[in-house]
């Protein structure tokens, strides 16, 4: 029979009194002989594999001087596992299967086909949104199964208690999910499980203590009411009329429930109903923090200061999980290892991430930048010794300022550096490249992923951590009578869901410090609980309203609402308040710059003290500070002539003049900063193209002897700035605005160079290499070099040194005004030993796609006397880098703001000191 339940006081002690309970229970109902202490005919079942060992110690420390034969001690689940049943003609839905079958199920159904309006995507989603829906309807209307037309009075009853206007909308929604719930319910996982536990009543005649979840669910109700027809049941539940006074005045809905059993229907007045029984908690206390890092900073702090004073377990419950994540981060920096049983999905793990990383280079093959994430997985190319030197060269010619984050133009690169690693990377290549663009069946794609990964040993590297296995197992899976293409993006989407829905633990040694769910702590016992995130956005919890699933219908189904949830939560919160030494609350006072509460809970709480004139302890750890004394960082004089490169560009000159140590660390050290991947073109990349047409365009005008009409030229220039555009179109062409840009300056240009060329100046060279020897050093000439964009001659034998800019033509004159640009001076002074003409010109052309501006170089800045004077400071300056003269980061403050260096020469810090 079914016995009254035994009700214990939850506290310290709940485990070793109900071992004292359940003994004198026994002998008085003569389940077991009086000091015979034989309890090999009697099952003890607890709600989590966790409770056994808590139950295990309480009955050794009652019979520590005794003998006895111990009960068999476990969960229901591994009770039903000894006990289970194999059904020839039913066979289980797995969970991903449960995903594809209500995908395709929804696909199909009218209300998504209309207008042709299907986002498939949406709909795995939907689907998954549909798997918790239906696995909730499975456990509260299991128990009348086999009576289906009293499902379907409950369900229709609920739907009255529905707006008629709601009703009318979604008619056709409720309909779909009432016959897609009844038509998957016949092969559910939880319909086969509920059939073993009906044979298992039958089959089985044990005498049974049963350790209550803290709210039962309809099918442990069920079973229990059915068991205990055939066989002694004795049901264990808290005892909440003996709870603190404080606990039932300030949250009265613990003692406001129907029944935890049908024979269990009194309501449970409180213990004490004296208000002076009010007494503020000796082991709850409250910590305010600032903001997320403060909140982490004392969790930890706390942790770490336990844990030197001898705690061994430490709970911390999750509320926040972007807190907790920060908090795990810190203790690993004291190399205390969390033990995370809350946010252990497979999505969040190293081998979901290689996969997903995968994806992405399937999903846009173009990207270099996603290429080499996928690269540098420690799953892939394991074999391969020097695998850093070859991602190094990979990832060098990728970041190739001309490159714009596309693989193919890299590999054509990478060909003619390293063959072999091309050939390699190519065949990677190969295998993926098209992907994108079919469809397969689901097994399908199962099958050329792991074909791919077996080719290239990956399924090797994963098979050496469990979150691999898993990744291998979720597509290993085998789907039958599924022959429905999907695209990449919905297979991706699938298999993504699918790791979101499976569990990893991470196995460990070090259990000091777990990270629970409030639901996970229900007959725990820790030496202290950290509660992270109590506020009024996470405590209590709130069920998250589907489709027409309101409180109301849900109330009706007597599914989980949020007057039921609450109440859970507040008998596991005062279950762990009654027995745990130490309880701190964490919450952050301000969240995205505003004001966040504490829980209204915990504020009812406070607010019953407050009538009392009590408070509630507040608890802030002082974070140990350490005094770390610092090194004064001085400003760098690097001298070391031996590093003096023997060639000298026009450009590394103007990287002295603007720093010494620029030219150090640029020029002499050769460090140069990476750069990153471009998504869109950068404006000296417009730069070299614009050069590049004008020097096409020149040359073809200077090798065709005739005269060509303003028309023609139009007509020339434009085909040959179309022909470059096209190949630079090709691997980025977001570069279109830049072509557009350069369309509308050809007319301006057009008009300067024809009254150019009118006024007598002829095209002679350009993008021309120049180079003179400055000194002898060591034996060794010292060459100063540079690169001419254009060279013009007249009928006088005058020339003229014309160089095209893209910059601004304001700064660029006020440079020239202020003698800080030498750039034509040093340009003349290269053509005078080639060229032997004293008549130098020289100007600037500044494109623009308004107009075309020339800046004249003033004859007293280009005579003789002032490039003589400028050589012999250049020769100076160089032959005492030479000789050991030391470089200081002099720059200015425009100068230092895009400097590629400043990392090295840490100019604030010295500044400051």
């Amino acid at each position: 029979m079914l016995h009254p339940a035994l009700r214990i006081t939850p506290s310290a002690l709940f485990w070793f009194d109900s071992v004292k309970q359940i003994i004198k229970h026994c002998e008085n109902l003569k389940i077991i002989s009086p000091k015979k202490y034989d309890f090999s005919s009697l099952r003890i079942i607890v709600p989590n594999t966790l409770h056994i060992q808590y139950f295990k110690k309480a009955f050794n420390k009652f019979f520590s001087f005794k003998n006895y034969i111990s009960p068999f001690i476990g969960t229901f689940d591994n009770w039903l596992k000894l006990h289970i049943s194999n059904f020839d003609i039913f066979f289980p839905i797995q969970n991903h299967e449960k995903l594809l079958y209500l995908y395709l199920k929804l696909q199909k159904n009218y209300l998504f086909k209309k207008n042709n309006m299907i986002n498939k995507i949406d709909l795995l989603i939907f689907s998954k949104e549909l798997i918790k829906l239906f696995h909730e309807l499975n456990q509260m209307l299991l128990p009348s199964i086999y009576k289906l037309d009293k499902i379907k009075i409950r369900w229709k009853s609920a739907l009255n208690f529905l707006s008629p206007f709601v009703y009318t909308i979604l008619k056709d929604e409720i309909e779909l999910i009432w016959s897609i719930w009844c038509y998957q319910i016949k092969n559910d996982e939880s319909v086969w499980r509920f059939m073993n536990i009906k044979k298992l009543i039958v089959e089985v005649e044990m005498p049974l203590i049963w350790f209550t979840s803290i709210q039962p669910s309809p099918i442990e109700i069920n079973f229990l009411n059915n068991y205990g027809k055939n066989c002694s049941v004795l049901p264990i539940i808290i005892d909440w009329s003996k709870i603190p006074y404080l606990y039932f005045k300030a949250w009265p809905e613990i003692q406001l429930s129907k029944t935890e059993f049908t024979i269990t229907k009194k309501f449970i007045s409180p213990l004490y109903i004296n208000d002076k029984n009010i007494d503020v908690p000796s082991n709850l206390s409250i910590c305010p923090c600032n903001n997320l890092e403060d909140i982490a900073t004392q969790v930890s702090q706390n942790i770490i200061n336990l844990l030197i004073l001898g705690y061994k377990k430490i709970a911390i419950i999750e509320l926040d999980s972007l807190v907790i994540s920060r908090i795990c981060s810190l203790l690993k920096r004291s190399k205390i290892f969390v033990f995370n049983t809350v946010g252990c999905k497979l999505s969040r793990t190293s081998a979901a991430a290689f996969l997903t990383n995968f994806f992405n280079v399937i999903d846009e093959p173009r990207k270099a930048n996603k290429f080499l994430i996928f690269l540098k997985s420690p799953y892939i190319l394991n074999d391969i010794l020097d695998k850093n030197n070859y991602i190094s060269i990979i990832e060098s010619i990728c970041r190739d300022t001309i490159i714009f984050n596309n693989l193919y133009f890299a590999l054509k690169k990478l060909k003619n550096i390293n063959l072999d690693l091309y050939k390699l990377i190519q065949k990677i290549v190969n295998k993926y490249k098209k992907l994108h663009i079919k469809s397969y069946s689901i097994s399908k794609w199962n099958s050329i992923i792991l074909k791919f990964f077996l080719e290239l040993g990956i399924n090797e590297a994963l098979d050496t951590n469990e979150s691999g296995k898993l990744v291998l197992k979720i597509l290993s899976n085998i789907y039958k009578n599924t022959d429905l293409l999907f695209t990449f993006s919905e297979y991706r989407k699938f298999i993504e869901l699918q790791m979101d829905m499976t569990k990893f633990i991470s196995k460990s040694d070090d259990n000091r410090v777990t990270i629970l769910s409030i639901n996970d702590i229900y007959l725990l016992r820790f030496d202290a609980v950290f509660i992270v995130g109590i506020d009024i956005d996470n405590f209590p919890s709130l069920v998250k309203e589907t489709l027409f699933f309101s409180n109301i219908f849900r109330k009706k189904l007597k599914l989980n609402t949020n007057y039921s949830l609450r109440q859970k939560q507040l008998r596991e919160l005062t279950e762990l308040l009654c027995c745990c030494k130490k309880v701190i609350l964490f919450w952050q006072i301000y969240k995205n710059s505003e004001l966040n509460f504490i829980s209204p809970l915990i504020e009812r709480l406070q607010l019953i003290l407050n009538i009392y004139k009590k408070k509630l302890k507040k608890h802030r750890s002082k974070i140990n500070l350490y005094d770390i004394k610092s090194i004064p960082i001085l400003p760098p004089l690097p001298n070391c002539g031996e590093l003096l490169p023997y060639k000298i560009s026009i450009t590394s000159y103007n990287n002295f003049i603007e720093c010494p140590y620029k030219f150090f660390a640029q020029h002499m050290l050769n460090l140069n900063s990476i750069n990153n991947f471009y998504n869109i073109p950068q404006k000296y990349h417009y730069g070299n193209w614009v050069h590049k047409i004008l020097f096409l365009y020149h040359s073809h005008l200077n090798n065709v002897k005739k005269l060509i009409s303003l028309d023609k030229r139009f007509e020339l220039l434009n085909l040959i700035s179309k022909k470059i555009f096209k190949e630079v179109l090709k691997i980025c062409p977001v570069s279109l605005n830049y072509y557009i840009s350069w369309k509308k300056s050809i007319p301006y240009y057009l008009k300067w160079s024809n009254s150019h060329e009118y006024s007598g100046w002829n095209f002679v060279s350009g993008e021309k290499k120049y180079k003179k020897t400055l000194f002898l050093f060591n034996n060794k000439k010292i060459v100063l070099y540079g690169r001419i964009d254009r060279i013009d001659k007249n009928i006088d034998d005058q020339y003229l040194i014309l160089d095209y800019k893209t910059s601004d033509y304001n700064s660029l004159r006020k440079k020239i005004h202020n003698n800080k640009d030498y750039q034509l001076i040093l340009y003349k002074f290269l053509l005078e030993k080639n060229i032997k003409i004293p008549k130098y010109n020289a100007q600037y052309i500044v494109l623009n796609n308004k107009q075309i501006k020339i800046i004249d170089i003033p004859k007293n800045i280009l005579n003789s006397v002032t490039t003589e004077k400028l050589i012999s400071k250049i020769k100076k300056q160089i032959y005492s880098i030479a000789t050991g003269a030391s470089l200081p980061a002099l720059g200015i403050e425009s100068i230092c703001r895009f400097c590629n260096m400043k990392g090295l020469c840490r100019k604030k810090e010295w500044l400051i000191n």
